[in-house]
């Protein structure tokens, strides 16, 4: 495939709360081939389609709130925000604490640590039984993560949804901390994903930091 250049980037930062009182956020960044999207779309069409595909792998202690979109690149926007209160819907099971996660790996159609993002999910169900062994994901377990993966990889791809968002791994060492901001360097098309086996501590992630 030839590598896809972005003209526009946006960014999209999803919050919630574990429990009702500590704050879960995660980040996407979402390219354009051509200019002409605006933040108002992005995060309408995350609302109609993430939110409850989200919704249904979470355990009912997480609820999803605000949802925030700003393009970055190359220059920035007005904050569009959508208020929110969906709570996690799967349930039968216990959640895994708050310090702990799983983990998508997305992968991008360049290699280099620069061209990976991670996304930690917190409030994943989670047992001894079918689901996890304690330390590590299950068949099951490992299904669940598969499905947030495909159904984000799925809905922003190339042809993937009206407004042409595609999800990216946005890197500011080579697309620039400041604006302007160059697009087409700093953001790469995600081509796959992984879900990690492990379970991961949430401990040396910082706040608000993603894709």
């Amino acid at each position: 495939m030839p590598l896809v250049q972005a003209a526009e980037v946006y960014r999209l930062l999803q919050s919630g709360n574990f429990g009702g009182d500590i704050l879960i956020q995660n980040v996407w960044h979402f390219g354009r081939e051509s200019p002409g999207g605006t933040p108002s779309e992005l995060a309408n069409d995350w609302n109609t389609y993430m939110v409850p595909l989200i919704a249904a792998e979470l355990n009912p202690v997480v609820t999803l709130t605000e949802i925030s979109v700003q393009r970055i690149a190359p220059d920035e926007s007005e904050i569009e925000r959508i208020a929110g209160s969906r709570a996690g819907v799967a349930g039968g099971n216990v959640a895994l604490p708050s310090v702990a996660a799983g983990v998508v790996t997305w992968r991008t159609q360049l290699a280099g640590r620069s061209r990976r993002g991670r996304t930690f999910w917190a409030g994943l169900p989670f047992d001894y039984v079918s689901l996890s062994d304690g330390s590590s994901w299950l068949a099951a377990g490992q299904a669940r993560l598969n499905r947030l993966g495909n159904g984000i990889r799925n809905r922003y791809s190339l042809g993937g949804n009206p407004g042409a968002y595609y999800l990216g791994v946005w890197s500011p060492k080579l697309g620039g901390k400041l604006p302007p901001r160059d697009p087409a360097k700093g953001l790469t098309m995600v081509v796959s994903h992984t879900a990690q086996y492990y379970i991961c501590s949430m401990g040396s992630r910082r706040l608000g930091h993603g894709l």
